[in-house]
């Protein structure tokens, strides 16, 4: 925006001049708090504090979105022109997402769960293939140093952290 643009939105704030009509902007994120669902807005070096990150009052939004510090956003002054009552409309990056409150944790990364379920079917299906194997020693030779070996080789637990985009959460 031009800086006779700037000039020109002051004197008419100052004179009370504006129309009511719903204000846009754009803005950059100064903080934010994930946990009262605000954030902080910087425009033209005028700071703006407890801005929505919702739609709501209530802070019961089945959808959260949550701006990266930062990063630019659209925000509506829902209080035209008075600048009080602002809401998030857009993040141009986020820094997480909350589906429905977030009670399940994060979403499960695929690739990293597929990698996880491949390495205990491939363990399982080698010792499928050893108690296949004929048995020739009638004291359990074979399959004693078969239950031995394959007993040996422990599985490493899943961290629910390997699994989880802790960025969005349902």
């Amino acid at each position: 925006m031009a800086d006779y643009e700037k000039i020109s939105g002051l004197i008419k704030r100052i004179a009370g001049t504006q129309n009511n009509a719903l204000v846009l902007f754009e803005a950059k994120v100064k903080s934010v708090d994930a946990a009262a669902q605000t954030c902080t807005l910087t425009r033209y070096d005028t700071d703006f504090e407890n801005v929505r990150l919702t739609a709501g009052f209530t802070g019961d939004s089945d959808l959260l979105v949550i701006p990266a510090e930062g990063s630019m956003v659209i925000a509506a002054d829902m209080s035209a022109p008075l600048m009080r009552d602002i809401v998030v409309l857009a993040v141009s990056k986020s820094a997480g997402i909350v589906f429905q409150g977030g009670q399940n944790g994060g979403l499960v990364k695929v690739k990293k769960l597929t990698e996880k379920l491949n390495a205990i079917e491939k363990d399982l299906n080698n010792l499928k293939s050893a108690l296949q194997a004929p048995q020739t020693d009638p004291q359990g030779g074979v399959l004693a140093t078969v239950f031995t070996t394959w007993a040996g080789q422990t599985l490493t637990q899943t961290e629910q952290t390997d699994i989880e985009n802790a960025n969005f959460k349902h």
